[in-house]
Parts: C-alpha cells; sequence; structure tokens
C-alpha cells in the first residue's frame, strides 16, 4: 500500500513553491517510492530505540542486503535478535491488539486514530521511545507528521537551507519546517534520502 500519487504530486509541488533549495533536493532523490508498512508490531518493535534518521537507515541498509530477508519475516513471529525491553514491547503490543485494546491498522476515522494515538503513544513512553511520528507516517500514511525529536534531522534542515547551527537558529528553522505543513512527513522522508546520498556518496 502507497500514499496517493495525488497527495504526492501536491507535496512535490508545494515543496518546490515554498523554498528555491527544495529544487535540487527533490531533483537529487528522485521518485517517491515510500510504501506504508505491513506489518506494524514487528516495524514499532524492530525500531524502537531509534533516536535519529540514520538509525533508520542503518536498519534498511541491512534490510536491502542479501543475506538479510526482513520483508519476508514472519508477522507473528519476534525477531531472536530483539533485546528482553523489545520482546516485552512485542508481547505488549500483541496482547493489547488481541485483546482489542489497540488497532495498528491503518485508522478508517479521525476518532479511531486518537484513540489509538494515544494508547500507542502512552505505551511508547514507557519505553522511553521517540518513534510514534516516523510510525504515522510509515505505518499510517500520516504526510503531516514530523520528527521533531531528531536533531540529526534538524541539522540538515540548517545546512540544506543556509541557517546557523540548529541551536543558534532554532526559531528560524522552526518556522522554515512550518511552511512545509501539510505535507511535513514527504519534506522529512526527502531530506533523508538526501543526506543519505551525501553521506554515502551515491551518483547524482
Amino acid at each position: 500500500m502507497t500514499i496517493a500519487a495525488q497527495h504526492v504530486r501536491a507535496a512535490l509541488n508545494h515543496l518546490r513553491t515554498v523554498h528555491h533549495a527544495w529544487r535540487p533536493i527533490l531533483k537529487s532523490v528522485g521518485p517517491f517510492t515510500m510504501r506504508l508498512e505491513r506489518q506494524p508490531v514487528w516495524w514499532l518493535t524492530h525500531h524502537l530505540h531509534c533516536r535519529s534518521f540514520w538509525d533508520f537507515a542503518q536498519f534498511r541498509i541491512d534490510r536491502e542486503r542479501p543475506t538479510v530477508s526482513m520483508d519476508g519475516h514472519p508477522s507473528g513471529s519476534s525477531d531472536p535478535n530483539w533485546g528482553d525491553e523489545q520482546r516485552g514491547f512485542w508481547a505488549e503490543l500483541q496482547d493489547a491488539e488481541m485483546q482489542g485494546r489497540l488497532k495498528l491498522a491503518v485508522p478508517i476515522s479521525s476518532d479511531e486514530l486518537a484513540e489509538t494515538r494515544d494508547k500507542l503513544t502512552e505505551i511508547l513512553a514507557r519505553y522511553r521511545s521517540t518513534i510514534f511520528d516516523r510510525f504515522q507516517f510509515y505505518g499510517w500514511g500520516g504526510l503531516d507528521s514530523w520528527p521533531a525529536s531528531d536533531p540529526q534531522l534538524m541539522e540538515v534542515v540548517a545546512s540544506s537551507f543556509a541557517f546557523a547551527a540548529p541551536h543558534v537558529a532554532t526559531n528560524a528553522l522552526t518556522a522554515t519546517v512550518a511552511t512545509w505543513s501539510p505535507y511535513r512527513s514527504i519534506a522529512a522522508w526527502y531530506l533523508e534520502r538526501w543526506a543519505e546520498r551525501r553521506r554515502f556518496g551515491i551518483a547524482e
């Protein structure tokens, strides 16, 4: 399942309009290729302790290696490489879903979304996890979810849009990110892919 093409087109047009720096970023990264996660419990557990988009990037790089097949990982089983805390989190989510207290499929109504958001953020807080903003995008396709707790992403924003260091220009950075609404999730996805291309020397 993917985000509707018309939403992606609207997002790209919006970003090109709000700041000229977006044009080379979008051109460098190319087509939007993100697909919604089909195994939300497994995704949440596997990324439970990710703090920055570099953590997510490493998981994705590992996932793309021929010797690792995470796409085919059985949705009903845990990963043997998980620690005790991840296994406890996995069991808690599985139990909540089985008892109908938590529905992690794409919400079909605003009321269902609000109820699920409250329950999931409560559980994640107990495990000191900051991945909820990204899950709203990767799990539910939320178009305007910005991972504000990721300082590395803000550093990318600062360097890409000619600001001073993030701790010096916090207000300006926040104001700039606000102009990308209502497509901040797609903006984050493109910035992360662009930063990865620069770090790993991927050809334009």
